[in-house]
């Protein structure tokens, strides 16, 4: 038995953290880009018991996705023997939703190989949950679900939160800044977390009042300044571009800078020191199962 599925990658521009006992409640409200680049998941199904993951090809404890696995499977009552094979076209750990699209990914494939049936919110509650109990992401699944500019605006996964889209047809450029950057020590830092709550709520209540792609650059860039997010090297080739017109931010929570330009070789040359991911169009980006 078998199922695949793609999910896409999501960049946040900014957020504001919610908890609730309920991990299917808790979560995030604010902004991002989910892109058209993102994790593409195979599940093979066979009797027996355990869960393997292959990531790129190599093994990988991946803890979001076996614990999203080990809860479809508590659906079915039975034991199986479940291999799940990601292949990420974002990297991990620099901000792109990986570890949610790869959970996500898992769960639809997961029910589609055993004939579950399970709706895609149904799908993405458990994804999320995942995400929130082991501090890697609050609000990735919930965006990728819809696809596009999402505002996020209630907290929670997909069914329990509440979401909304700004048009754009314009290209996301992201470059890599620095090295890989790990979540969950900043969820967990009491005043990095009051930080962000307090400047993400602010942008999220003036992106609503003036939902436009550029405010939600300008915005992003407040964000990561002001919570001190974005260290001197990101900042660096946020004014590079910014010197040129171009507004710029830092990817949550990553060391990447992401900007949406209609002119993606112009604003490559301004940083073709730094790696470049990719021109990547986000409109329209779409799980695929």
């Amino acid at each position: 038995m078998q199922g695949s599925a793609f999910v896409p990658g999501h960049i946040t521009g900014f957020f504001e953290i919610f908890d609730d006992s309920d991990p299917v409640k808790a979560g995030s409200k604010g902004s991002g880009l989910v892109l058209d680049k993102g994790v593409y998941t195979t599940v093979k199904v066979k009797e027996g018991s355990g869960i393997s993951i292959l990531l790129n090809g190599e093994p990988c404890d991946c803890p979001v996705t076996k614990d999203a696995v080990d809860d479809i499977l508590k659906i079915t009552g039975t034991r199986f023997n479940v291999e799940v094979l990601h292949e990420l076209e974002v990297p991990m750990k620099y901000g792109f939703g990986a570890s949610g699209a790869g959970a996500f990914g898992a769960t639809l494939a997961t029910s589609r190989a055993l004939d579950l049936n399970l709706t895609m919110n149904q799908c993405g509650a458990i994804a999320h949950r995942a995400e929130v109990l082991n501090r890697t992401g609050l609000g990735d699944v919930i965006a990728q679900s819809v696809g596009g500019l999402v505002i996020r605006t209630k907290p929670g996964a997909p069914g329990t939160g509440g979401t909304d889209k700004i048009f754009s047809d314009k290209h996301v450029l992201v470059f890599i800044v620095g090295d890989e950057m790990e979540t969950k020590p900043i969820l967990l830092d009491k005043t990095k977390r009051e930080k962000i709550n307090a400047i993400g709520g602010e942008c999220l209540r003036k992106l609503l009042k003036d939902p436009t792609p550029e405010n939600f650059l300008g915005l992003s860039k407040k964000f990561a300044v002001e919570t001190g997010l974005m260290d001197e090297k990101l900042y660096s080739a946020v004014e590079t571009l910014e010197k040129k017109d171009i507004i710029a931010s830092m990817s949550m929570l990553g060391n990447c800078v992401f900007t949406l330009t209609d002119e993606p070789e112009r604003v490559r040359k301004y940083l073709d020191y730094l790696y470049i991911i990719a021109d990547i169009d986000y409109t329209g980006a779409r799980i695929l199962v």
